[in-house]
């Protein structure tokens, strides 16, 4: 086949050509032409710009042929996504591609094929820059993408073959488009945008003034696809009461569950519970280290379903509840064999601190998956996840008096007296379930029924409280069997209910089948022998009517009966206990069952319902009678909610400081030294976290006096550990490291450590980590990583979600100080990936920020910048400053990344202010060092300025005896002192240090060398 660019003969069956790797293409002739061969038309189409970025210095780097290869290679990327669809690269221009949508082949959507092509573009450069990451050759490129108007025909003279080729200044424009793109990134044209609008998530960038067009020309950045495709298809397999006066929120609802199909086509079939529960629940077993019957026996516990004795896993409580989240994921969103899935969670407002968590996972992960999850709830209830990017919420307004009376018109067969619509309009206040339960009783009860019947004036009052009370009350019958299974709850057991016997002794079953006739209550789906309100309005409305003397004897009841009868679902949900006992105002036994809740919940890592556990047991504690043990009660669920607040929102976290000292009192007048560690502890971070460096070493040197008393010889390696990290921070690092390798010598783990120590990590596993960093610092690079990779297998060892989370978190940092940056990438997804499984509060920002960081670096500097920024957001409004400089230091470097050197020296600013202000000196090099690189940037460098910065860092470093950064700050200083021709003044230093790292290959270490061997004798 002959190639029409190049006009070599290529072998049949090839596709790229063998003289220039053009593609080859066969059969592709213009719309409306049986001949191209000189037909031209007008066509309306999109071109696509790409062109590599900085090829010319990698042309001079490689050799001519590794050039050729790596532009070829480029050239098929390009290729296979513009192909794919179905557009045409028709020129290769050097290292840049054109390609058509819309010619030679025309399609209605071909701006929408340029635009996923382009971004296709993107994708495949990724999959290549990992391939050539071998050669150390990483490629970008720029992308402009417009339509508009062209002659297009098959042109060329002589020997020349023809070729598809079109003229107007469309073409042009699209490479000035291009050539003002940001790296790694797609610009589009205002004309395209209009083609394309709904179907990309875009970001306008003003109108540009382009090199050779008269006019300017409006352009945005494309973010992402949107998902959507076609039409909205809306169906219903039920009847329900029509729907009236939400057309726009249906319409954007239909559209969100259009993206979540992603285009995939067919009916959505009804799933039934138990289906969905068994189908792929083997594959969702599996992607959490269990077998089938495992998972299986997992889910049966959670339904409370019996297995006849027989433990539902081998693994441990809390390592069972994220395995049962994983798996509930995996079946609801992530099984493809279930997809398109609609997911559908009523009252989210009653939610508990675990449902959130499962629906936080499934927020998290839903984008670009085909499944929409519909929740509903309440204005009081602030989701955490409503800023997130998937997520649209959308808010239900009251109807209009007209779009009522149309509901009421279309729900009936008959039209209805106009004193009864205007009586539904009244008490329904606008709230289409008011309309609907209205209409409801109105059927089931007659017309004559209602309170017009007899006074001629609205006689509901107009809350759904009151009609659904009204509703409840026809059934006077059954009143006792209503009013019992309100205080159990929304969902309830047949068997708990026939216990409490609300009926005397009367046949229970006849009863529930009238409820469920008359629309009160439901089967649960999948689970026979439970029953549920079919609102949770209606058992809130029940509950409400009931005295306050009935409903505290009902509550107690079905407290003792839970703890009499049913023993297991007592030990396996004390909250639910709780709860009852709380509710029946017996708060000594209620406190009893809150304390065991939250010490299971610590079990299971579930921080958060933890802290809500211990708060409510608290609660109760101050309404219960005084007692001989009460001081030392309260003193441990402070401390217990303490540690929960700590591991979940952070050390820092408020209320944390009061809660320790209030229970630090009581346990010294006790003379209790055992709870007085944990206390000591725990003051110990949040003082830390604070930036309170004074007072942490006060509770660092009362944990070693508590340890020199030699009962607690684990408190004594504690207390060193304690110590070691404020020197670190304060930058006084041979202490740091003194006192570090001292908490190790000492170190013992407790023989049985509780839930706190767990929660707030391992003594060992912190010593060796931090020490690590430490040693880094002050130039023991090997011995810097055999202390972590002890680290890594201590963590192992002993186990526990926080003490790992912190060994992989150190581990990070000590990739980011080494700056190895496929390791480091590697980290931080592993860190964060725990720390969000896990809802480790600290390290989830930490790993957050990192990853922003590291998203920048990889190009994406805004997005990067707003995922730091986000990230110290986040890290500030939970109280901790901790490390404040160094991530300061993070976001100035993508700011100067992305030419904005005063956004830059703001941010250092902010981590020299707290410099100042705590006498944190950990980072103090590196920030001053960053700060004479900004100083040196954008329009009016200040080279004085930044010499003044360069020489305090190269000071700050050698007075803390930092030989890496002391390195690092002085390599820097004489760079720029060489190249605007100073005297280089730290010549002598550098040598000095290089000759005490030796061979060392450390990447400071080399380009030091490098420097020296390069620099010029001392003038």
């Amino acid at each position: 086949m002959r190639c029409r660019r190049c006009g070599f003969e290529n072998p049949h069956g090839m596709r790229f050509c063998g003289g220039c790797g053009a593609p080859l293409r066969e059969g592709v002739t213009p719309a409306g032409s049986a001949d191209a061969e000189g037909a031209a038309q007008r066509r309306h189409m999109t071109v696509l710009f790409c062109d590599l970025v900085a090829s010319t210095p990698l042309a001079e780097r490689l050799d001519p042929e590794d050039f050729r290869e790596v532009l070829a290679a480029y050239q098929r990327a390009c290729a296979l996504a513009i192909e794919r669809l179905d557009g045409y690269p028709a020129r290769y221009i050097g290292d840049a591609v054109v390609a058509y949508f819309g010619y030679p082949r025309a399609h209605e959507d071909d701006a929408q094929r340029a635009v996923h092509a382009a971004l296709g573009i993107l994708e495949e450069l990724g999959e290549l820059n990992a391939s050539l990451k071998q050669r150390q050759v990483s490629l970008d490129v720029r992308i402009g993408v417009h339509s508009g108007v062209v002659v297009a025909g098959e042109m060329g003279t002589g020997a020349m073959p023809p070729q598809h080729e079109i003229v107007g200044e469309m073409p042009h424009i699209a490479a000035r488009i291009e050539s003002i793109a940001p790296h790694g990134s797609v610009v589009i044209s205002g004309q395209t945008h209009d083609f394309i609008e709904g179907y990309f998530e875009t970001e306008p960038l003003g109108e540009k003034s382009l090199k050779g067009v008269s006019r300017p020309i409006a352009v945005h950045r494309v973010l992402r696809p949107t998902g959507a495709v076609g039409r909205l298809e809306v169906a219903t397999g039920r009847p329900l009461t029509p729907v009236v006066g939400r057309d726009d929120e249906l319409a954007r609802l239909a559209r969100a569950w259009e993206r979540a199909r992603q285009g995939e086509g067919g009916v959505l079939d009804r799933l039934q519970a138990g289906e969905v529960r068994l189908e792929g629940l083997d594959d969702a077993a599996r992607g959490v280290g269990l077998e089938a019957d495992e998972g299986a026996r997992l889910l049966a516990d959670l339904l409370s379903i019996d297995q006849g004795g027989q433990p539902a896993t081998h693994l441990s409580p809390r390592d069972a509840r994220i395995a049962t989240l994983r798996i509930l994921q995996s079946l609801l969103v992530a099984n493809r064999a279930h997809h398109p899935l609609m997911l559908v969670v009523e009252d989210l407002q009653w939610a508990d601190p675990t449902t959130m968590e499962l629906l936080d996972r499934i927020v998290a992960n839903v984008d670009g998956v085909a499944a929409l999850c519909v929740m509903t709830f309440r204005k009081e209830l602030d989701p955490p996840w409503k800023d997130h990017g998937p997520v649209l919420e959308i808010e239900l307004g009251p109807l209009s008096s007209q779009e009522v009376q149309t509901m009421v018109a279309a729900a009936s067969e008959t039209a209805h007296n106009p004193d009864v619509v205007a009586w539904v309009d009244s008490a329904s206040d606008g709230v289409p379930l008011f309309v609907e339960e209205m209409l409801k009783m109105l059927k089931l009860g007659g017309g004559a029924r209602t309170p017009l019947a007899s006074t001629g004036a609205p006689g509901v009052p107009p809350t759904l409280e009151g009609l659904l009370t009204e509703r409840l009350d026809r059934l006077p019958d059954l009143g006792d069997v209503i009013d019992v299974a309100s205080v159990v709850g929304r969902e309830f057991e047949r068997e708990l209910l026939e216990v409490l016997d609300p009926l005397h002794g009367a046949e229970l079953e006849p009863a529930l089948a009238l409820l469920v006739h008359q629309g009160i209550l439901r089967p649960v789906a999948g689970a026979r022998s439970r029953f549920e309100f079919t609102h949770a309005l209606l058992q809130e409305a029940a509950y409400e009517r009931l005295l306050r003397r009935r409903r505290r004897a009902l509550h107690g009841r079905v407290a003792d009966t839970l703890t009499q009868r049913f023993p297991t679902v007592a030990d396996r949900a004390p909250e639910i206990v709780a709860h009852h006992f709380s509710c029946a105002e017996e708060p000594a036994k209620a406190t009893e069952y809150w304390r065991a809740a939250g010490t299971r919940a610590l079990e299971r890592a579930a921080f958060r319902e933890a802290a809500e556990h211990f708060r409510r047991g608290l609660e109760e504690l101050d309404d219960s009678p005084s007692g001989p043990h009460q001081a030392r009660e309260c003193a441990d669920l402070l401390t217990y909610r303490a540690a929960a607040l700590q591991a979940a929102y952070g050390y820092a976290s408020a209320g944390v400081d009061e809660a320790y000292a209030a229970a630090r009192s009581t346990y010294e007048r006790a003379g209790n030294d055992d709870r007085l560690v944990v206390v000591i502890r725990g003051q110990w971070m949040f003082h830390l976290l604070r930036g309170q460096y004074g007072t942490a070493l006060e509770s660092a040197d009362d944990m070693v006096t508590l340890g020199q008393r030699g009962e607690h010889p684990f408190a004594l390696a504690e207390g060193h550990l304690y110590r070691g990290l404020v020197h670190m921070y304060l930058g006084e690092f041979e202490l740091a490291r003194r006192h570090l390798e001292e908490a190790f010598t000492h170190y013992r783990r407790p023989e049985r450590p509780d839930q706190i120590y767990d929660a707030q990590g391992d003594t060992g596993v912190g010593a060796l980590a931090y020490n690590a960093v430490v040693l880094w610092n002050v130039g023991y690079p090997e011995e810097s990583l055999r202390r972590s990779d002890l680290s890594l297998e201590l963590a192992e060892q002993v186990g526990g979600q926080v003490t790992r989370a912190q060994a992989w978190g150190m581990r990070t940092i000590l990739h980011l100080n080494r700056a190895e940056p496929a390791e480091l990438s590697r980290w931080v997804e592993l860190s964060r990936a725990h720390s969000v499984e896990h809802n480790i509060g600290y390290w989830r920002i930490l790993s957050a920020l990192f990853s922003g960081w590291l998203r920048g670096r990889a190009g994406e500097l805004r997005a990067g910048s707003k995922e730091i920024e986000e990230s110290l957001d986040a890290y500030t409004r939970s109280g901790c400053t901790l490390g404040l400089p160094h991530f300061c230091v993070l976001l100035a470097d993508l700011r100067l990344a992305a030419g904005d050197p005063r956004g830059a020296l703001e941010v250092l600013e902010v981590g020299r202010r707290h410099i100042e202000d705590t006498g944190e000196r950990f980072s103090e090099s590196e920030l001053f060092r960053f700060m004479g690189r900004a100083l040196l940037e954008g329009p009016e460098p200040d080279g004085d300025a930044a010499t003044t910065a360069y020489q305090k860092a190269v000071e700050a470093s050698r007075s803390q005896g930092a030989k890496l950064l002391w390195l690092r700050a002085a390599t820097e200083l004489t760079v720029y002192q060489r190249k605007i021709g100073a005297r280089s003044t730290e010549l002598a230093e550098l040598s000095s240090l290089c000759e005490w790292f030796g061979d060392s290959d450390v990447l400071d270490v080399t380009r030091a060398r490098a420097l020296l061997a390069a620099q010029e004798p001392v003038r």
